[in-house]
């Protein structure tokens, strides 16, 4: 058992009105866990300098990491509507 087959990182996000701050849209998942390493989307080598990047949209969640382009965004996520 390696240290990325333990470690999870999950994160809950809410997109707000800009206006009211109500909350409009809501999702909660894993932004790092073993799959990550696994399907190399972090890298391959745990013990090599890799970053994972988000970006988030009215539209959902992006993901992307060192060896992409940054014009090759990758979505991963949507949002979940309250």
């Amino acid at each position: 058992m390696t240290w990325y087959d333990t470690n999870q990182y999950n994160c809950r996000f809410y997109w707000l009105d800009d206006k009211t701050l109500q909350i409009l849209n809501y999702n909660t998942f894993s932004v790092f866990d073993k799959s990550f390493m696994k399907d190399e989307l972090c890298g391959y080598n745990a013990f090599a300098m890799s970053r994972c990047y988000w970006y988030i949209t009215k539209d959902g969640f992006y993901f992307a990491n060192d060896s992409y382009p940054w014009k090759d965004w990758q979505m991963m996520h949507g949002w979940n509507k309250i």
